[in-house]
C-alpha cells in the first residue's frame, strides 16, 4: 500500500484447531487478519488497509467442499507514545 517501510511489515499466523463459528452445526470456517498499526492515520488509511488485506484473502482462501468460510480483517490501533522497538543489524 505504501504506507509502511517494507522492513517494519511483520505478520504471524495462528492456527485454531477448536474454534466456533454461530451456533448451527454446519461446517464453518473462519480466516481472521489483525492488522496492528501506529495511532494517528486517518479512518480513510484504515479503511484502505484492511480492503486491500481482505482483498489478498479472497485471492489466496478458499472454502473446502461443503464448509461456509468468513473472511475478516481488523485495523487495530498501537498508542504510537509507548511503542517501542530496536532493530539489530546480524554482524558479519
Amino acid at each position: 500500500t505504501g504506507h509502511f517501510v517494507e522492513a517494519d511489515i511483520k505478520s504471524r499466523s495462528h492456527r485454531c484447531d477448536t474454534f466456533a463459528v454461530g451456533t448451527s452445526s454446519e461446517p464453518r470456517a473462519f480466516v481472521h487478519a489483525d492488522l496492528a498499526i501506529l495511532s494517528g492515520r486517518p479512518l480513510e488509511t484504515q479503511r484502505e488497509l484492511s480492503a486491500s488485506v481482505l482483498a489478498v484473502l479472497q485471492a489466496q482462501c478458499s472454502a473446502p467442499a461443503g464448509v461456509h468460510l468468513q473472511l475478516s480483517v481488523q485495523v487495530l490501533e498501537i498508542a504510537r507514545e509507548s511503542y517501542a522497538k530496536v532493530s539489530i543489524a546480524a554482524h558479519a
